[in-house]
């Protein structure tokens, strides 16, 4: 979610971004939050969703201890599943009427169009997370700011590179960055 929000961001601020933030770089990204959280509920990627519910169920925990009563921390503890976790506890906190309203709400597709720097996204085409509309060639076709790259492996978030200390796509974040490396951006 946090690239999801990055790209919702530069999108929605671009035309009072500070001048210090020049390009952008965002990977294994949903960028259409909707599509992701069906390609989550797969039965296949049991094993992300509740990696994932766990640890915001921990961090919904400790907002529960911080503020008393803004949760309703037994049914946090009876949650099993992402939509009821949305539902009661995602939406109304953030003032949305359930998941789904939250998710189309907040999906940076609605925005991206709008981006005005040099974006790459890097989306692995065998990323368990992603759905079709994740990938959004279309878009990255007609725009002069966002590139689209798809590589066939890196799985979600993960682009390692045999017997390397950096992962492929941290490379690609300095060949952005550095344009002495790669002049085609």
């Amino acid at each position: 979610m946090g690239w999801a929000q990055t790209l919702k961001y530069l999108g929605e601020e671009s035309r009072s971004l500070s001048d210090f933030i020049c390009a952008a770089v965002v990977y294994s990204i949903p960028c259409n939050l909707p599509s992701s959280a069906a390609t989550l509920r797969l039965k296949g990627n049991r094993f992300y969703r509740n990696k994932f519910l766990s640890k915001l169920k921990m961090k919904f925990h400790a907002k529960g201890q911080q503020f008393p009563g803004l949760l309703d921390l037994e049914l946090l503890d009876k949650v099993k599943d992402f939509d009821v976790f949305d539902d009661h506890f995602t939406a109304p906190l953030h003032g949305f009427k359930d998941g789904n309203d939250f998710y189309s709400s907040v999906s940076p597709d609605n925005w991206m169009e709008d981006i005005g720097v040099p974006t790459l996204v890097v989306n692995a085409l065998n990323d368990p997370l992603l759905g079709e509309v994740c990938f959004p060639r279309k878009l990255a076709h007609s725009h002069s700011r966002i590139f689209l790259e798809t590589p066939s492996r890196g799985g979600h978030t993960g682009f390692s590179l045999k017997d390397e200390e950096i992962a492929w796509v941290e490379r690609r974040m300095l060949e952005l960055f550095n344009p002495k490396l790669d002049p085609t951006i």
